[in-house]
């Protein structure tokens, strides 16, 4: 069952929320990063299930997202039905910066990533 679906545009990833799985893909750099994160925000509150994988490939994030992203991972942890989140952070192996950027969230969020390289 799809609970959401955003489609990539040039300035902000592609998003679908489904089946135990979330997936960012693409470059995050709206004009309104909040406005663009809330219905992710929604839907991890909503989201109704114990266990969620989420996997972020991400080519380029701008400072005011990672902010959102950073919310994300805390709205996790307020939502009483998950007990198991596995966040897997694929980055390319020339890329230290989102290397540094997932190693920042995961240790803000206290969630373990999984790095992988494409």
């Amino acid at each position: 069952m799809m609970l959401l679906n955003i489609s990539a545009t040039e300035s902000t990833p592609e998003v679908k929320l489904e089946n135990n799985f979330l997936f960012l893909k693409g470059e995050i750099r709206p004009e309104f990063p909040k406005e663009f994160f809330e219905p992710i925000h929604k839907s991890i509150l909503e989201f109704k299930e114990n266990d969620l994988t989420i996997n972020f490939e991400i080519s380029y994030i701008n400072s005011s997202s990672i902010l959102q992203l950073k919310k994300l991972l805390f709205k996790l942890n307020e939502n009483s039905y998950l007990n198991y989140v596995r966040v897997c952070w694929f980055y390319s192996k020339d890329d230290d910066e989102m290397l540094e950027i997932g190693e920042y969230l995961s240790e803000l969020s206290e969630i373990k990533f999984e790095y992988i390289v494409l």
